[in-house]
Order: C-alpha cells, then structure tokens, then sequence
C-alpha cells in the first residue's frame, strides 16, 4: 500500500489516505528548479550556495564574471554581464543589485529575504 497525506487548507484538516497505486508522475509533487546569481566571490551568495549544499538540494550556480583594471583598485573594475542584466532589467526585483534567486523563474532579491525563502 502507498500511504498519501493530504492537507487542506481551506480549513485545516490533514487526511491520510491508503491506496494500491502510487500517485502519477503527472500529480506527483515536483521539486523546484533553483538558479542562484551572484557574482565570482564568496560575499553575499555564499550562505545561500551552504543552505543548498547542506539541505543536499540541486541548484545552478550562476556566477557572474568581473575583472579589475588595475588590481585592487574598484574604480577600475569591468563587469560587463552585470551591466548587459541591469541594463535589460533582469535586476529589477534585487534594486539593481545581486545576489537574487530564482525559483522556477520567479525571481527573489536580496540575500537575507533567499535565506529566509532557503
């Protein structure tokens, strides 16, 4: 027997169900598709990449390439794939700004709200 738990949230009530089949792939819960961006440095994307390898959940890394000019020297720093997001408005939910994670393409911005979502 397969043993289903269903929850309705309507009015609170949890049922368990005993059955002969297991449920079809086409109802059969899904897990979602994670793709986390943030640049190449550990900073502010590093403890949602922890959550994810802790709780052993599959998630595409999307780190975001930039480079100095001159090394050290921030006003000289070149990230052309940040600026091609921004300027297409794929920031617009993070202010502008990365981290932001996306969770079957809905998008979170900023990293404390990713932890709390994680």
């Amino acid at each position: 027997s397969v043993f289903l738990l269903l929850n309705n949230t309507e009015n609170n009530n949890t049922t368990l169900i005993a059955t002969d089949r297991a449920p079809s792939p086409a109802t059969a819960p899904t897990m979602p598709s994670y793709k986390l961006h943030y640049f190449d440095i550990r900073g502010l994307g590093e403890l949602p990449r922890w959550l994810f390898k802790l709780a052993k959940v599959d998630f595409e890394d999307h780190r975001i390439g930039f480079s100095f000019g001159v090394p050290g020297d921030f006003s000289t720093i070149q990230r052309p794939e940040f600026d091609s997001m921004k300027a297409a408005g794929e920031l617009d939910v993070s202010l502008g700004k990365v981290p932001f994670l996306e969770v079957d393409g809905k998008k979170i911005g900023q990293s404390k709200a990713i932890e709390r979502f994680l």
